[in-house]
């Protein structure tokens, strides 16, 4: 989490699955954010099912915030870069 809090400028963090299951990572970088007093949320309403409605971003915020793309382990897609690895996911940045 210091990794995305130093570049986010400041701004919400906003994790956006980028691929439907690179999901697993995502409810233990919210509650680290948390803990830590960093803002941080999710990108999709569809996700209320597994985190509280105060982890879920609203679609008007979105563009005001460092979105961070989860993706599944492997390699990174083009014109992004990785933000850094975890076991079950890569945070990216870059082209969504």
């Amino acid at each position: 989490m210091g990794v995305l809090r130093g570049r986010s400028g400041g701004k919400t963090i906003v994790l956006r699955t980028a691929q439907d299951d690179a999901w697993p990572e995502m409810p233990t970088l919210l509650v680290k954010a948390e803990r830590m007093g960093l803002a941080a949320c999710v990108a999709s309403i569809g996700w209320e099912y597994m985190v509280t409605s105060q982890f879920i971003c609203g679609n008007g915020e979105i563009k005001h915030r460092a979105t961070r793309p989860l993706r599944r382990p492997g390699p990174v897609p083009p014109g992004t870069s990785a933000v850094f690895r975890l076991r079950r996911a890569i945070v990216t940045s870059g082209a969504k």
